[in-house]
């Protein structure tokens, strides 16, 4: 095996999907995380401090994935799946429910459950701290840290519609908290942190939670940009940016120094951001997160009169069900117990986009010259589906549309801008 994860990419990150988890795990400091032009973090070596132990190339997810491997280390043993399972990945219980802290849910993504259980986890002392991400508006990047409080676990709130190294935080641990560690992170972040802990003790005595979001992909930051280019204030002062909250299902807000603020509904820019989808995220097969200990969506189905959203809850371990018990008990939460099958139907889109036709998704990336990660007992995932793998041939499309820099150019033009403001029903108002 190659020594390092530059020689495996042959600096051709594009399959790289940006976790940082290399960095974190790098025992001499040898990998930093930077952020491109093309708005993804990628690996930065520092090459006279790499000693060559290879554990970046052990811990990347974007090399290979073993499904068997991580079912025993999750798991305890190596798990026969069930029909439900193929889909949803090991499980005990399923679940709907929020947070019954009504500004909790208000400014969440859908219910505020992760945000309600870490603050339990962190009052009963299950954990000392949690690693989370939160948008720093002076930067307009997101920024992974270690929260140690109630006020600052709020702060990491909501969805960022961001890439975000979380991994390279890793290192961190046990030197800014004495304790116990949750990770709250995307599929990719609990493939490459799982994947350390396999590697390295300490980990796995300090990490004891992984909540784990769903995600159908993520934009890059040419996404958010483009964006706050569309709302003209991209140069501005901008002293907040959230991409949820103020209810269900919330909205691309922007505030300035002055008080101007601005905001999208979901529903408007969800389809300008997402044309930036970072290349990895369309061959990803993991959209419910399946070695976190629970995984958390949103439950879109289920609407409330008061605008106030609704979580889907897959708890997968004896821990994750424990404190979702010990929540409902303290009256910090509501939950009803669901079918497999209810959370499936309600999924099903995204989990035919997921766990359908990998030998084309490989195939596509061969046919860009990118590098594909090795999968190994996936099963199920290479058989074909119509209508998800013409999905997949028009989001690769797009995905070489955007990456054209006459395209990237064009699509800043005056006329195209204002023809997206008006489209994107934005509300405008001066806080005075």
């Amino acid at each position: 095996m190659n020594s390092n994860i530059f020689e495996i990419f042959k600096y051709d990150f594009r399959s790289c999907c940006g976790c940082g988890v290399c960095a974190g795990i790098c025992p001499t400091h040898a990998i930093d995380m930077k952020l491109e032009d093309r708005g993804i973090y990628t690996p930065d070596l520092i090459s006279a401090k790499c000693n060559e132990c290879s554990l970046c190339v052990k811990v990347c997810p974007s090399v290979e994935f073993e499904q068997t491997l991580l079912d025993s280390f999750v798991f305890g043993e190596e798990i026969r799946r069930k029909e439900d399972e193929t889909l949803l990945g090991h499980h005990m219980k399923c679940y709907v429910g929020y947070s019954l802290d009504d500004n909790i849910r208000w400014g969440a993504a859908s219910g505020g459950l992760v945000t309600t259980l870490l603050i339990l986890a962190l009052e009963e002392g299950i954990i000392q701290g949690a690693l989370v991400t939160r948008f720093n508006a002076k930067t307009l990047r997101t920024e992974p840290f270690i929260a140690r409080t109630k006020e600052e676990i709020v702060s990491a709130m909501t969805s960022k519609y961001a890439p975000a190294p979380v991994g390279a935080k890793i290192k961190e641990l046990g030197k800014k908290v004495k304790g116990k560690i949750a990770v709250v992170g995307l599929p990719c972040h609990i493939h490459g942190i799982r994947k350390a802990e396999i590697n390295n003790e300490y980990l796995r005595n300090i990490v004891v939670l992984h909540f784990g979001l769903m995600c159908s992909g993520v934009p890059t930051m040419l996404g958010t940009h483009f964006l706050l280019d569309v709302l003209g204030m991209h140069n501005k002062e901008i002293s907040e940016v959230r991409y949820r909250g103020e209810g269900w299902p919330g909205y691309f807000f922007v505030k300035l120094k002055n008080g101007v603020q601005k905001a999208v509904p979901l529903s408007k820019y969800s389809r300008v951001i997402r044309a930036f989808l970072h290349l990895p995220c369309l061959i990803c097969w993991d959209f419910t997160n399946e070695y976190s200990d629970a995984s958390f969506g949103d439950a879109f189905w289920i609407k409330d009169e008061r605008r106030l959203g609704v979580s889907v809850i897959i708890s997968r371990t004896q821990i994750a069900d424990q404190l979702l018990e010990r929540a409902v008990a303290r009256g910090m939460v509501k939950l009803t117990e669901v079918s497999p099958y209810e959370v499936i139907a309600a999924k099903k889109g995204n989990l035919d986009y997921a766990k359908k036709n990998l030998n084309l998704k490989i195939s596509l990336l061969k046919a860009l010259g990118v590098r594909s990660p090795i999968l190994k007992n996936m099963g199920s995932l290479s058989r074909f589906k119509l209508s998800s793998a013409l999905k997949l041939i028009l989001m690769f499309g797009r995905y070489l549309f955007l990456s054209n820099q006459f395209v990237m150019k064009t699509i800043y033009c005056p006329p195209l801008l204002s023809i997206l403001r008006r489209m994107l029903e934005i509300d405008e108002r001066t806080n005075s």
